[in-house]
């Protein structure tokens, strides 16, 4: 994450309803570039979500929480 993906992360997070044209041009980049890194930003959201759910998975079934692995594998699944 560089400072422009923090730059859109903060703007979105005062207003997610902004249009990408209006994104584009606060950064001085294309729409196309902005959404692109947004997608990114997106996907690297839910790689790090589903490697905390591994880490709590592995960890309830290590310590013999079998039923709560099955909750958690369910919860994850319905996301």
């Amino acid at each position: 994450m560089d400072h422009i993906d923090r730059c859109i992360v903060d703007i979105l997070q005062h207003n997610a309803r902004l249009p990408v044209k209006e994104i584009a041009s606060r950064v001085s980049l294309s729409s196309p570039a902005v959404c692109a890194r947004i997608e990114r930003l997106e996907n690297h959201q839910n790689e790090h979500h589903d490697a905390n759910i591994n880490t709590v998975l592995a960890w309830l079934h290590t310590h013999g929480f079998h039923q709560a692995v099955s909750s958690v594998q369910y919860i994850a699944s319905l996301s």
